[in-house]
């Protein structure tokens, strides 16, 4: 988080930094950029895709939220601290059945939780949240 004057007023505005990786073959080289503009975050969302760019690190002082997958397929967690605070974005209407789906995330093609899956408007929903708040969107369903 960084301050701009406006009108006289000190005024917050929201950075992050974000970490995509690119993956070439077996080779991934991890790009880092500084963001204001929730844009872009969107459009690094929108470019997930399960083969050259398969996870997204949104990161502050403190916590950073992470999305895997891609093709309206992803999975998002949020951690706060060392490891001190969980949160996995579910389905809240999903049982806990021990269907599993799977979804490269890093790089790594991985079987997760049919509860834990999430269409591309409700990691958009919590990417926006978590980028102007810091934390979990309220509205979403948690589990932590």
């Amino acid at each position: 988080m960084c301050a701009e004057i406006k009108d006289n007023k000190l005024v917050n505005i929201n950075f992050m930094k974000i970490l995509t990786d690119n993956w070439k073959g077996n080779k991934n080289t991890t790009d880092t950029i500084e963001v204001f503009d929730f844009n872009i975050v969107l459009e690094l969302f929108e470019k997930l895709n399960q083969k050259e760019r398969t996870q997204l690190i949104l990161e502050t002082d403190d916590s950073y939220l992470l999305v895997g997958g891609g093709l309206d397929l992803y999975i998002l967690s949020i951690v706060v601290g060392e490891d001190e605070e969980f949160y996995d974005l579910i389905n809240a209407k999903e049982s806990d059945n021990e269907d599993e789906v799977s979804i490269v995330t890093g790089g790594q093609l991985g079987s997760f939780p049919k509860k834990m899956i999430q269409n591309k408007k409700n990691v958009i929903e919590a990417l926006k949240y978590y980028f102007e708040k810091q934390k979990p969107n309220p509205e979403l369903s948690w589990d932590n």
